[in-house]
């Protein structure tokens, strides 16, 4: 099973960005589902670890409350089309409060750390286009509470969904 922790985005900024998102589509090929819309903070990929033990171990994470304000779409030379996220020392925190309980996981040749929402995967043949498209339609930053973690199972679906969130650790450390 291939899991990771990260931030699941409230349903209206899920909703709002699925609408803002609609003047750049030529197409609907490879364009993330709007269920699909999150912040990956610490891929644990394949494990035999159980669930309840994963979840455990989440709640051993410090964590309070704290804002997030997504920033203009970018793209990464990997072909890439994301959604940047303002810098938030709070996502740096957590981020490495999670390394720190979850180090087996760390994959030492990863990138650095740069908080994104992913919402296309493009063809080099898609860019300019997509970039015109970007330029004319900017989207309005959104700013919203991150209220907890999420374990995530990635996993496709038969509606074309490709995360899920298995349970939600809120500040108070509670999983359902």
């Amino acid at each position: 099973m291939r899991l990771f922790i990260g931030l699941d985005l409230p349903q209206g900024i899920k909703d709002y960005l699925k609408i803002a998102l609609l003047p750049l589509q030529v197409s609907s090929k490879s364009w993330e589902n709007s269920h699909d819309y999150h912040v990956t903070l610490h891929f644990i990929g394949e494990t035999n670890e159980s669930i309840e033990s994963v979840m455990k171990r989440m709640k051993s994470i410090p964590f309070h409350p704290f804002e997030l304000t997504l920033g203009p779409l970018e793209f990464f030379p990997r072909r890439v089309m994301y959604l940047s996220v303002n810098h938030s020392p709070d996502i740096i925190k957590l981020r490495e409060s999670l390394y720190s309980e979850f180090s087996e996981y760390i994959d030492l040749h990863a990138r650095p750390f740069l908080p994104h929402i992913t919402v296309k995967r493009w063809q080099r043949h898609e860019f300019d286009e997509l970039k015109k498209r970007v330029d004319a339609n900017p989207i309005k930053p959104q700013t919203f509470w991150v209220k907890g973690l999420t374990l995530f199972r990635a996993e496709k679906d038969s509606e074309n969904r490709k995360y899920h969130p298995i349970s939600d650790r809120d500040q108070n450390g509670c999983l359902p």
